[in-house]
């Protein structure tokens, strides 16, 4: 029994996973980030979310059983304080989903946080994200650049925008 507690402390990763389906740009960029499987680290909101979201399976109910499959990614559960991993070891699919949410929101932010200071430099976007997705060992597809480029050039518009009305309001 020692040895169990000794293995069960916050922050440590459990041999349970659990299986997001990623967007191929995403899962590249987060497995570069946090490895494969995935570990996110203590502390983060990401493990506040799986924590919030991990109740005890149901063997009455419908939940189908997490198995791994085509795009889909593992994600190790680190032991909480509050949720033994060994009897809490479900995430629902609306947990899941405010998972990738938030996932997508730090893909946004790095992403801003990279390219925005070369927007009026004369670099063309396109090899600016090409870079970036190098760096950040996301495939140089077509489709990568595509879903890359929209979610960049939403940001700098509504940037834009937002410097002119305070500009405006001035």
């Amino acid at each position: 029994m020692a040895e169990d507690k000794q293995n069960n402390k916050p922050g440590e990763y459990s041999n349970f996973l659990v299986y997001l389906k990623l967007e191929p740009y995403l899962a590249q960029w987060v497995s570069h980030e946090h490895g494969l499987p995935i570990r996110f680290p203590r502390g983060s909101i990401e493990n506040d979310i799986i924590e919030l979201g991990l109740k005890i399976r149901d063997d009455d109910n419908d939940e189908e059983v997490d198995l791994p499959g085509e795009g889909k990614f593992p994600v190790v559960l680190p032991f909480f304080k509050h949720k033994d991993v060994r009897y809490y070891n479900y995430l629902s699919d609306s947990s899941k989903e405010h998972l990738i949410h938030c996932l997508k929101i730090r893909f946004a932010i790095a992403l801003w946080n990279d390219l925005y200071k070369f927007g009026n430099i004369g670099i063309q976007k396109q090899d600016l994200i090409y870079a970036w997705m190098d760096a950040h060992d996301i495939d140089d597809t077509e489709t990568n650049w595509l879903v890359i480029s929209k979610i960049y050039t939403r940001k700098r518009k509504a940037y834009q925008q937002q410097k002119r009305r305070r500009k405006d309001s001035s």
